[in-house]
This record gives structure tokens, sequence and C-alpha cells, in this order.
């Protein structure tokens, strides 16, 4: 999600990184899909940098329906 927004604004990561006063090898590891330890104050910061706005949304997840199994007695019939 960074690495995709930085790129939209058309900076570098040398500069991304300037502006929020880290090094490139920081920004390279906040936009590494597998880490996930981005907190939401590093990611406000990153959104002013880029000039962007976060927009964080909670939601339920969704449900689907489990199709039940007929009961055993129900398959044998009489």
């Amino acid at each position: 999600m960074i690495r995709a927004n930085r790129r939209s604004a058309g900076l570098a990561r040398k500069e991304l990184a300037s502006r929020l006063g880290v090094t490139e090898a920081v920004v390279a590891l906040w936009e590494d899909p597998e880490y996930d330890c981005v907190d939401l104050s590093i990611l406000s910061r990153v959104a002013r940098a880029l000039g962007r706005r976060l927009e964080v949304r909670l939601s339920v997840p969704r449900v689907e329906r489990v199709r039940q199994r007929p009961a055993w007695e129900d398959l044998i019939s009489p």
C-alpha cells in the first residue's frame, strides 16, 4: 500500500525517506508486504508526506452461510 501510493505520488523511496526523516531502508521495510508492524501513527505520517489522507474503516466480516449436511437419519429412508 505504501509503495503503490509513493509511486502514484511520483516519489522515489529516497525522497519519501527524506520527507519522513528516516532512511531508505526503513521505507523499504514499511513497503514490504510481509512486514505487518506499521502502525497508524506511521501511516498517518506517510500519508501527510505523500499529500494523501489516511482513512481507517472498521467493518464486520461477512459470514458466509454454511450449508448444513443432512443428518444420517434423513439420508436413510424407512
